[in-house]
C-alpha cells in the first residue's frame, strides 16, 4: 500500500466506521486473517463479478477507473463472482500484493492516515 502505508508503521483503524454504513469501493480497511493484520483496498462489492483483462481490473463488465497509485497486476487471476457476505480486496502494490475476497466479517474497520 506504498507510499500512503508502510509495512511495520503504527497504522489506526476506525472500528466504527461500518457500524451505520458497509464498506464502499475504495476503501481502504483493515483486515484481520487469523492472527494477522492488512490493510487493504476495497474493490469489489457483495454480489459484483471481479475480472482481470491485461492489467485492468474489471467490475461487471466495466473497467475499475483507479485514481490512487497502482502499480500492475502482472499475473493471470480468475474472474471472481463475489457472494452477499464477501467483498474483494487488493493492495495498491499489485505487483507483490495479497488479493481476494473476504468475509465482511474479516473486515475489523476503515483505516485512518
Amino acid at each position: 500500500m506504498l507510499p500512503n502505508y508502510i509495512d511495520g508503521q503504527p497504522n489506526f483503524i476506525n472500528r466504527l466506521a461500518y457500524v451505520s454504513a458497509p464498506p464502499q469501493r475504495g476503501d481502504v480497511v483493515g483486515l484481520q486473517v487469523g492472527e494477522e493484520f492488512y490493510l487493504k483496498r476495497v474493490i469489489g462489492l457483495p454480489g459484483e463479478k471481479i475480472e482481470f483483462k491485461r492489467d485492468t481490473v474489471v467490475v461487471n463488465g466495466r473497467p475499475l477507473e483507479e485514481h490512487y497509485h497502482v502499480r500492475p497486476l502482472l499475473w493471470r487471476l480468475e474472474s471472481v463472482q463475489l457472494r452477499a457476505n464477501e467483498y474483494f480486496v487488493m493492495g495498491d502494490n499489485r505487483t507483490c500484493s495479497m488479493v481476494g475476497a473476504v468475509r465482511v466479517e474479516n473486515i475489523i474497520g476503515k483505516a485512518l492516515f
